[in-house]
């Protein structure tokens, strides 16, 4: 019966339709009757709060998901975007390293390390982040278009331009890679 709530949930959650994100919290809210500690219902939870806009109580089911579970990635990253949305950049810092600690191949992670660092115009940081996200998930996308902003920026254009084209490449229809590669084609 727990899987059948958690499962649902999901769904809910998924279908990115307003009316049933109620219907998940219900859901997860089940799940959790069922088994108090289970850290992904927590986190997927925290993430219900998060996308209505309620950090108070997203940060609170993140770290009941964290004491459920402390080896469990995904609700460090969660609030990590909540910190970084507040510019608190080196509490966001201190979760997304624990993620990393606990997945050295998670590119989300690494990624969303480089914007921050990005965001601070420490570049060298930034770059370090994105090329590892590269390397953990070759198809990442969007650590290629971050690249070729640094790239921009220390005016190398034709690398900026290459490695937009290795976005596009992971993603055909990926609309920030298009606009920048036919901005830099101007």
């Amino acid at each position: 019966a727990y899987w059948v709530y958690h499962n649902a949930g999901l769904a809910f959650i998924k279908s990115n339709n307003k009316g049933y994100l109620m219907a998940a919290r219900t859901c997860f809210r089940n799940a959790l009757k069922l088994n108090r500690k289970y850290a992904p219902s927590l986190n997927e939870l925290g993430l219900y709060y998060q996308n209505s806009y309620n950090n108070i109580r997203a940060k609170e089911y993140f770290l009941k998901a964290i004491k459920a579970c402390a080896d469990y990635k995904y609700p460090y990253f969660n609030l990590a975007k909540i910190y970084k949305e507040s510019a608190q950049y080196e509490r966001a810092k201190v979760f997304l390293l624990k993620a990393i600690k606990i997945d050295p191949d998670y590119a989300a992670a690494l990624n969303y390390l480089g914007t921050i660092y990005y965001e601070e115009n420490m570049y060298n940081a930034a770059m370090y982040y994105y090329v590892r996200a590269t390397e953990a998930q070759p198809e990442f996308k969007y650590a290629y278009y971050n690249m070729s902003l640094i790239f921009e920026i220390d005016g190398k254009i034709k690398k900026a331009y290459q490695v937009l084209e290795r976005a596009k490449a992971c993603d055909s229809e990926y609309e920030l890679a298009l606009q920048e590669i036919q901005r830099l084609k101007k």
